[in-house]
Formats: C-alpha cells, sequence, structure tokens
C-alpha cells in the first residue's frame, strides 16, 4: 500500500506541471483568441461602414446589399453609431422601386468626392502571429486572407490620395482629369468590393469561432 502510494505521488509530482502547463497554454490562448476576434470585429464596423457609402455612391447599389448590410450592422448592438445607421437602412429598404431608383440616383450625383479613407492595420494581430499556428487551420486561413485584403484595400487608400493630387495641377487638360475622376471611381468600387469581401470573412470567422468556443463548453 504504501508502494502504491508513493508510485502514485511520483506520479502526480511528475503529471502536475505538465497539466498546469497546459491549462495555461489553453487559458491563455483563449485570451488571444478573444482578443483577435475583438479587433477583427471593430476593424469589421469600420469597413461595413465604408462598404456601406462607397457602394451607394460607386456600385450596384440594391435592395439586396442593404437587406445585407442590414443584417451585418445589427451584429453591433453595442456600437453607438450602429443605431442610426439601421434606422436609415430600415428606411431605404422600406422605399418602394420609384423612390429607391431616385435615392440611389441622388447618392451618385454627389460625384466624385474625398472620402477621406484612412489605411487600417491589425497591429494585435501582428503582435501575436508567432501564436497563429496555434489555432485552428480555419482560423489561420481566414485571418491570413483578412490580413492580404487589408494590404490590397491600403494599396487602393494610397492610389486614390495620388489621384486626388493630380485633380489640383492646373496644367492638367480636360479629357485627363475626366480619366482621373473615372479611375477614382473605379479604386472606390475596388475599395467596396474589399470591404464587402473582409466583412464576410470576420462574420464567417465569429460564427465559427463562437460554435466551436459553446461545443467545448
Amino acid at each position: 500500500m504504501e508502494i502504491a502510494s508513493l508510485i502514485l505521488g511520483w506520479l502526480l509530482g511528475v503529471l502536475s506541471p505538465v497539466i498546469i502547463s497546459r491549462f495555461q497554454h489553453d487559458f491563455n490562448q483563449h485570451d488571444v483568441l478573444n482578443a483577435l476576434l475583438k479587433e477583427l470585429e471593430n476593424l469589421q464596423f469600420r469597413f461595413l461602414c465604408a462598404a456601406q457609402l462607397l457602394t451607394a455612391r460607386y456600385g450596384n447599389y440594391d435592395k439586396d446589399f442593404v437587406i445585407w448590410c442590414l443584417a451585418e450592422f445589427r451584429a453591433f448592438p453595442e456600437e453607438s453609431a450602429a443605431e442610426s445607421i439601421i434606422s436609415y437602412l430600415n428606411m431605404v429598404v422600406a422605399l418602394d422601386d420609384k423612390d429607391f431608383k431616385e435615392h440611389c440616383l441622388k447618392q451618385q450625383a454627389e460625384g466624385i468626392t474625398a472620402q477621406n479613407l484612412k489605411k487600417h492595420y491589425l497591429h494585435l494581430t501582428e503582435l501575436h502571429m508567432n501564436k497563429l499556428q496555434s489555432f485552428n487551420l480555419p482560423f489561420q486561413a481566414d485571418l491570413l486572407e483578412v490580413k492580404a485584403n487589408i494590404g490590397f484595400y491600403n494599396d487602393e487608400v494610397e492610389k486614390i490620395e495620388k489621384f486626388f493630387l493630380m485633380t489640383y495641377d492646373p496644367s492638367i487638360s480636360v479629357e485627363n482629369y475626366d480619366r482621373i475622376i473615372n479611375e477614382i471611381a473605379n479604386r472606390y468600387r475596388s475599395i467596396a468590393e474589399i470591404c464587402i469581401k473582409v466583412s464576410t470573412l470576420i462574420s464567417n470567422i465569429h460564427t465559427r469561432e463562437t460554435k466551436i468556443n459553446k461545443d467545448k463548453h
């Protein structure tokens, strides 16, 4: 009996650090994941706002898109700006076909204006990239795709800034000015598509990781 107790004590002594280490690893991983998800959600809200604005002015703005925006914005009850945006979109989606078309034309008639878009970065994600391999493969793949698209977004923002500077050149011809304006519109459409793609990716990440977390518990 004493030998059995000694062996059991020895095993517990050997295994305890392993168990504690594993517990700490799972706990730290959970904290890091929650922090990354929060950063992604903050980015998603900003990209949703940009997608709504840019698509209304330069893209294919229809009721299907408005309904999609409504569903996405409703996932942000804690965002103070979300309530007014949802109220506005509810008004838009309730318009009949004639009024909706007039609303779209009015939005597009405002012409090309500087939208004051800013570059975005996932600072916390960059800080924890060395831990990425400890997460599930779908999360890794989606996060890397989000990062890549943020890079594309920032590139487009930089190009638009350069194009707008060119419009202030007093020596520019009318023909070249029109070309630049058209190019700016195309860049805005590209940015809107990137924002929609990133928002969809982040929604998928959040839905999947929430389900995985519930299944664990």
